[in-house]
């Protein structure tokens, strides 16, 4: 199936979406992300991810390596932050 880190990524990014819908909002409106990785590994298959969800347009970002995470044995966690567009905001 798929690689492990790649699936990782889906399954954050599938995460990200369904809050961003439940709040009422879509990932077009995700305006920052900031990565955390284990392994510099994991960063393709993060970025591979990213780009498809995200259709190309990638908001700003910053990436970190650090030794672990609270989930044993994930590579890598992302922090995101979204808006919720007001009627004619711009």
């Amino acid at each position: 199936g798929v690689p492990k880190r790649e699936k990782e990524a889906l399954r954050i990014f599938e995460n990200i979406d369904a809050v961003l819908r439940a709040a009422g909002t879509d990932r077009t409106n995700l305006v920052r992300t900031d990565q955390y990785y284990t392994t510099v590994q994991a960063v393709p298959p993060y970025q591979q991810v990213r780009r498809q969800f995200l259709a190309g347009r990638i908001p700003p970002s910053t990436s970190i390596a650090q030794q672990g995470l609270l989930l044993p044995g994930a590579d890598m966690n992302i922090q995101a932050l979204g808006i919720v567009p007001v009627p004619d905001w711009r």
